[in-house]
């Protein structure tokens, strides 16, 4: 709880930053939705993926937040659990998400856009925040390891955009590609919250399977990478 209400005091510093965090999904999924021949499909998509886009731009950048806060220090000297920061990180950007893709489906209803199985798709929003979660503790991992990875972020969040068929449907995607899309855990939230008959429990066991493999390797590189850090004392990298 300690770590949470932190994350909630330094979130809450920066009240006008809400404005946009609101705000900004609506005008940037607007273009797409309003000129699509099947629009609520659309939505849906973006609003999967705009989950994904929340967690890939802090989970992988944390380190690099504590390093401008200055407390980059106190996480890597003291016996601070880098696994419960992440967590806590993870629920309250859940928090946020909700209240954001609430506010926006809210948005599109004035134009009349709407989405016919709310319940349903609020419910896969929060799965998708768990395994999103997941997904960027693995990135967090490749980031660690590989600086360069950070200054790709955007590209990366596109690249598996396209390949989860944020704005059009997999299937017309050539086998090859479309076995790339069914590895990525985001493919499966869009097409259960596109057609709410594949909800089943193989889909939801493919997603969590897929989810917590690269949580547990992501967490792997982590920790290898934090003790490395503590060991040789280089403090300032991140």
């Amino acid at each position: 709880m300690i770590y949470l209400y932190k994350e909630i005091l330094e979130s809450l510093r920066y009240k006008v930053i809400w404005i946009n965090l609101f705000l900004i999904p609506f005008f940037q999924f607007a273009p797409f939705v309003l000129m699509s021949a099947d629009p609520t499909q659309v939505l849906i998509g973006l609003i999967c993926w705009y989950v994904l886009t929340q967690y890939f731009f802090v989970i992988p950048n944390c380190f690099e937040d504590e390093r401008i806060n200055g407390t980059i220090v106190n996480l890597l000297t003291f016996p601070v659990s880098v696994v419960r920061l992440l967590i806590s990180k993870g629920i309250w950007l859940a928090f946020q998400t909700i209240a954001i893709v609430t506010f926006t489906l809210f948005l599109f209803l004035l134009f009349n856009i709407t989405v016919k199985d709310l319940p349903l798709l609020l419910a896969l929003v929060v799965f998708d925040c768990f395994a999103m979660f997941c997904c960027s503790v693995f990135y967090l991992g490749l980031v660690l390891h590989i600086q360069r990875f950070s200054r790709i972020n955007g590209f990366i969040q596109d690249v598996l955009g396209f390949f989860s068929g944020y704005t059009f449907d997999i299937r017309k995607f050539p086998i090859g590609l479309r076995l790339i899309s069914y590895l990525i855990p985001l493919t499966y939230i869009i097409i259960i919250a596109r057609h709410s008959t594949v909800f089943t429990p193989v889909a939801l066991m493919m997603v969590t399977i897929l989810s917590l493999m690269l949580l547990f390797l992501g967490l792997h590189m982590v920790n290898q990478k934090i003790q490395k850090l503590r060991s040789s004392g280089e403090w300032n990298v991140w």
